[in-house]
């Protein structure tokens, strides 16, 4: 919840003053009534520690029919105006990736894009060796699979763990998934590639899709890695099936 975020960022010192304040208001009959900034005193109080604010009183009760006007600023709004570039995939990828680090791989498909602060994802970033590389080749991946509707930060969070496995096994698994040249039949490459175009017209949710493309990828890599043929394949069931670890 938002709450949660903003005492995630309070606890770990990412709170800063950033000229938003507390808004109190007075009816009148001379009550006085919080017009703006309850997220933020809830999360001062579920994180345990003071943070420094702006106060404002006095003002009109009816002020708050004005306040928080404005559209929520997301983190690739947060990245842009820092400098980034390709900043809505680059956000996407780092917290998909940010994600796996504290809930596992076998969960990346489950992540939450914005569910991070803005700090902790420029430090990701700034440690994360190939990160602006892999949104790059998300990219290509992206116009050259479009039969696919592939899942981008579900792409670029298992290329950059098949290169750390085995960086010319993956250039080309990744590089046969893509364009299918010279795939036979029998190759687990080639039966995920069926079964992703096949997938792409599902009417299914964004998260069941999440699932079942890496599924799809992370069955067809460790069949690929064994030397295993792979003909019969089913659509992957969010209850059912199961995700194998890539090795």
């Amino acid at each position: 919840s938002h709450v949660q975020w903003l005492a995630r960022q309070m606890r770990s010192g990412d709170w800063k003053l950033n000229g938003e304040s507390i808004k109190i208001g007075r009816t009148p009959d001379g009550t006085d009534m919080l017009l703006d900034g309850q997220h933020r005193l809830e999360a001062c109080v579920v994180a345990g520690v003071p943070f420094t604010t702006l106060l404002v009183t006095g003002l009109p009760a009816d002020t708050q029919d004005t306040v928080d006007r404005g559209s929520a600023r997301t983190l690739a709004d947060a990245l842009t105006l820092d400098g980034y570039t390709n900043a809505s995939a680059l956000a996407a990828l780092a917290s998909a990736m940010l994600y796996t680090e504290s809930h596992g791989l076998s969960e990346l498909w489950q992540y939450r894009a914005n569910s991070l602060n803005p700090m902790e994802i420029r430090r990701f970033i700034d440690r994360t060796e190939g990160i602006r590389d892999l949104v790059m080749w998300g990219d290509s991946l992206k116009r050259k699979t479009r039969g696919m509707r592939l899942q981008m930060p579900i792409c670029g969070t298992l290329r950059y763990h098949t290169d750390r496995l085995d960086e010319q096994a993956s250039e080309t698994f990744w590089k046969r998934l893509t364009d299918g040249v010279g795939l036979e039949e029998g190759s687990p490459i080639l039966a995920a590639r069926n079964l992703l175009v096949a997938m792409s017209g599902d009417a299914i949710t964004t998260r069941e899709r999440r699932f079942a493309q890496q599924c799809v990828i992370s069955q067809a890599w460790d069949k690929y890695r064994k030397g295993k043929t792979w003909r019969h394949v089913a659509r992957p069931n969010i209850m059912r099936s199961v995700i194998p670890d890539l090795v």
